[in-house]
């Protein structure tokens, strides 16, 4: 619809930009929004020995990034800063979001909090933690006689 907007040149165009403005610098309706989208994107998935979280937060600095595992449940917080100063009627699209943002995302109880780790890498947060023994797969050998 922006798309149209734009390009037919309507009156429109200006209430149209305000709106997505709206939705992008950070207002409760925007972050409902975010919130209901699932951002920032995640993937989950289990390994043998593991629980696997990789997280997208590109252009986030590692130390704007806090990471908390509690129960069974992943907090992940960001804070991606403001870069420059344009304004916001100069933009013709604003899709990054900038600003503080989070995720909780809910993991098996059978994993090990304690032995959890974490790499940033290329925007990506990637989070290991390792199920407890008793969840972790078992050989068992056929030397049944």
């Amino acid at each position: 619809m922006s798309f149209l907007m734009r390009s037919t040149g309507l009156p429109l165009r200006g209430m149209w930009r305000r709106f997505e403005d709206l939705l992008n610098e950070g207002t409760l309706l925007g972050r409902m929004g975010l919130a209901e989208s699932g951002y920032p994107p995640v993937n989950v998935y289990e390994t043998p020995n593991d629980v696997v979280l990789e997280f997208e937060a590109p252009g986030v600095p590692s130390e704007k990034i806090e990471l908390t595992i509690t129960g069974g449940s992943v907090t992940l917080k960001v804070n991606r800063p403001v870069e420059g100063d344009i304004p916001p009627e100069k933009y013709y699209y604003r899709e990054r979001w900038r600003g503080e943002f989070g995720r909780t995302v809910t993991v098996p109880g059978t994993v090990d909090a304690a032995g959890a780790k974490a790499s940033y890498r290329n925007g990506v947060l990637t989070v290991t933690i390792p199920k407890r023994k008793e969840a972790r797969p078992k050989r068992i050998d056929d030397n049944v006689g």
